[in-house]
């Protein structure tokens, strides 16, 4: 995302519906997103490549409230 990391958008989202189940994605890791990472650790995380089935796996556990978020 060009305007902000995904860490940022999630702080964001927390503040207007905290309510809200969020489920990061990511394709990488690096030290610094490492760092920020464990500042919202209750937020699941799928890494890049994953299948469809593990990703609806993952939606279905936020929706069923099996996973923090």
């Amino acid at each position: 995302m060009p305007e902000m990391r995904g860490v940022e958008l999630v702080r964001q989202t927390e503040k207007v519906r905290p309510d809200l189940p969020v489920l990061m994605m990511s394709g990488y890791t690096t030290p610094m997103f490492e760092e920020e990472r464990r500042a919202i650790a209750s937020v699941p995380l799928v890494e890049k490549p994953f299948s469809g089935a593990a990703l609806l796996d993952e939606v279905r556990a936020l929706i069923d409230g099996r996973r923090e978020g």
